[in-house]
């Protein structure tokens, strides 16, 4: 009687982590579209921000960011995943991280080209009004 009483607590000690471990599961996967769909939402209103002419690195863009990486940690906390995991495997996330980003503003760059040209000008024409002083002075009739 002994054993079949150890053997029933078994069965129940088994089923109970089986049911714990199941539960978990299912969790996760509602934890997962809960996120997806917060995400999707925010991925929604950049677009819908994006579509009327806001411009990157804007504060509205900055925050929906904010926003998402809060979610981001929050689920990595509790499911034990990586940021970089999930950024990975959701790749709207870069377009919104590059919106909230503010331009860069390039700095004029001046090609080699551009540099060799503007010099030969400058040498042309200074050959140029040399050659019509030398002409205007001989016309006048200097050096005679």
């Amino acid at each position: 009687m002994n054993h079949t009483r150890q053997v029933c607590e078994n069965a129940l000690v088994r089923l109970q982590a089986a049911s714990k471990a199941q539960l978990q599961v299912v969790q996760h996967y509602f934890a997962r579209r809960d996120l997806e769909a917060h995400l999707a939402a925010l991925l929604d209103a950049s677009r819908g921000h994006e579509a009327h002419g806001v411009a990157a690195g804007s504060p509205l863009y900055v925050v929906l960011h904010q926003q998402s990486e809060r979610l981001i940690n929050a689920y990595s906390e509790r499911w034990q995943v990586t940021a970089d995991q999930l950024n990975a495997e959701l790749p709207a996330l870069g377009r919104l991280r590059q919106l909230a980003e503010p331009p860069l503003l390039k700095a004029p760059t001046i090609s080699a080209t551009l540099i060799l040209l503007a010099s030969m000008a400058i040498a042309f024409t200074l050959g140029l009004a040399a050659a019509f002083v030398r002409l205007g002075y001989r016309l006048l009739g200097g050096g005679q």
